[in-house]
């Protein structure tokens, strides 16, 4: 993990550089800077994007979301999104870890699950 976060570095920069123990590496940081001797303003600052990271990193899937992804696992039909950005890339870029562990999770079921129906549906016929 890179010790140095400045006042200047967004929630993005400070999630990459927690890498790769995420959030054992942040509670880290944050009580480094809690003991820090910097101006009052700019440390509280510094640990409320601390704070923002670990919340971004601990965001769960949406339920809406995990049902999309059992119906069409690893989003084979969102390819062409409004943003002209996959979602799965912004999991990614902005450090929505959990969601895209969560992604892959469902993805996996909905991908069994089509596989289970294949399988009972050919020995039904």
């Amino acid at each position: 993990m890179t010790n140095s976060i400045s006042n200047n570095d967004s929630v993005e920069e400070i999630i990459k550089k927690a890498k790769p123990d995420y959030l054992e590496n942040l509670y880290l940081l944050k009580k480094k800077i809690q003991l820090e001797d910097i101006p009052k303003i700019e440390k509280e600052r510094i640990l409320q994007k601390i704070d923002f990271a670990i919340q971004r990193i601990n965001t769960p899937l949406e339920n809406w979301n995990k049902i999309r992804y059992i119906l069409i696992p690893f989003g084979i039909l969102i390819i062409f999104p409004k943003s002209g950005e996959l979602e799965s890339d912004k999991f990614e870029k902005y450090g929505f870890i959990k969601k895209e562990k969560e992604k892959y999770i469902f993805s996996t079921i909905g991908f069994v699950m089509y596989i289970a129906i294949g399988i009972i549906a050919t020995r039904i016929l």
